[in-house]
């Protein structure tokens, strides 16, 4: 199964949620899933296409314009934590894998009743949290790699003239021992 995250949850943790409500509920697996950022819990899936695929609408971890009156939340003092609905998801996520498998909504209960074990429900979804990258200015990094190849090149430059320095007084040397070249 392809699974593809593009929110800041957890993909481990999404990924671990995800099969547990497959082996529960003993349907098969999609080709691909795909978990997208919205404002809202919903999901979109194939009814019995050449290729099975699910695509997750969930929210994301953070709600812009709230108090910040949670500390758990890497992002407190302009957002407020959003925690994940584990039982909302594992309710479309079933109900979308039942369209994968033919069923129309006609033939199925509504997915808000559908039961999910507390087992299912204690897993985890941590949030993704983004590590801040302290940027280096480009001009500072380019005159320190200029100075270095410097240098080394200086180096370079001193022993090539040493070997010319070297090869010269051999050449004189056998130049006036009588020794010519052909």
């Amino acid at each position: 199964m392809k699974f593809v995250n593009k929110t800041k949850w957890n993909t481990r943790d999404l990924r671990k949620l995800t099969l547990a409500i497959l082996k529960h509920s003993g349907q098969s697996k999609p080709e691909s899933l795909t978990i997208i950022p919205r404002n809202r819990y919903g999901g979109l899936a194939t009814i019995r296409a050449y290729k099975n695929w699910v695509r997750m609408y969930v929210l994301n971890p953070f709600k812009q314009g709230y108090s910040a009156d949670n500390s758990t939340c890497s992002e407190a003092i302009r957002y407020r934590c959003i925690p994940f609905d584990t039982q909302r998801y594992s309710q479309i996520l079933i109900h979308e894998i039942g369209h994968n498998e033919g069923l129309r909504h006609r033939e199925m209960v509504n997915s808000t009743t559908i039961n999910i074990p507390d087992s299912i429900l204690k897993i985890n979804i941590r949030e993704i949290i983004q590590k801040n990258k302290v940027r280096q200015n480009i001009k500072e990094v380019r005159l320190e790699h200029a100075i270095k190849m410097l240098k080394l090149n200086r180096s370079k430059l001193q022993r090539a003239e040493k070997l010319v320095k070297k090869w010269s007084q051999k050449i004189k040397y056998y130049e006036f021992n009588g020794v010519h070249s052909k």
